[in-house]
């Protein structure tokens, strides 16, 4: 019987090992278990009232023409950190959508390439949010897309915070 004939420090080195290897495994089941929970729920933004969302990949499109500032539901409500008549301009396709279907975002703004903008969304009676998804800015031009849960009059705007310039506003109803 080898087991009898090791050195009682060795078995105890063995048994170490396979209590930290069990330990790292119970731990990576765990995570994967956790992330494939939170994709499956969706991710929530700053409070208990905001609706579960996707974060997709932002992606610059450089080949995006300028669209006309009236693509909006009308001027920005006044609030906030704009004082600009839409220095960046944001279309928003399809208009209306089921929970969970994706939006495209575009849009235009004579900034930088690289200028990070925001998403931000606002439903009745509630103040301007982040959502969790910006795009970067690449010839004047910028891509994304969402996807959110919630129902009803979703307004949405770009934001560049940095030149504290936002976008015309874009409704789309959800659900």
């Amino acid at each position: 019987m080898a087991d009898e004939d090791s050195p009682w420090y060795v078995q105890l080195f063995v048994s170490l090992a396979l209590l930290v290897g069990a330990a790292v495994l119970i731990c990576v089941v765990i995570g994967v278990f956790g992330l494939a929970g939170a994709y499956l729920v969706g991710f929530r933004t700053g409070s208990a009232s905001s609706g579960a969302v996707s974060i997709p990949a932002v992606t610059a499109s450089p080949q995006l023409s300028a669209h006309s500032p009236g693509s909006g539901s009308g001027p920005s409500s006044g609030h906030g950190p704009s004082s600009n008549r839409h220095a960046i301009t944001l279309t928003a396709t399809p208009r209306q959508v089921p929970a969970y279907g994706r939006i495209d975002l575009r849009g235009t703004y004579a900034a930088p390439d690289g200028t990070a903008l925001q998403v931000q969304r606002q439903q009745p009676g509630s103040p301007w949010r982040n959502f969790p998804t910006g795009a970067t800015l690449s010839s004047g031009s910028f891509t994304t897309y969402i996807k959110t849960g919630h129902t009803g009059v979703n307004r949405l705007r770009v934001i560049d915070s940095f030149r504290n310039k936002t976008s015309n506003v874009v409704t789309v109803h959800v659900g």
